[in-house]
């Protein structure tokens, strides 16, 4: 079975500071719920609470083939530096 993480990555996002609060990623849960439907091993990291290390990071997406990484305009910098430390650390995940 296919294992895929889905990742909500951290981000300096003033308004989650400003409101102390931030909201649980939906999209990825839809999207998981359909995964695991299809046959799929999937897992979510919504790492905007759980704040992990990059060391941590990369153990928790042990054992996945596949990260998808979600973004909004306040993340996308964000988004796009863990692709690139992601890939650059796991050369087998797509």
């Amino acid at each position: 079975m296919i294992m895929i993480t889905l990742l909500n990555p951290n981000a300096n996002v003033e308004v989650v500071k400003f409101l102390q609060i931030s909201t649980p990623p939906l999209g990825l849960g839809y999207l998981a719920s359909n995964l695991r439907e299809n046959g799929f091993k999937v897992r979510i990291i919504d790492d905007l609470v759980e704040k992990l290390s990059f060391d941590e990071l990369l153990k928790r997406l042990k054992g996945s083939k596949i990260v998808g990484i979600t973004s909004t305009t306040a993340t996308f910098n964000s988004a796009l530096a863990y692709a690139k430390k992601i890939k650059n650390a796991l050369k087998d995940v797509f």
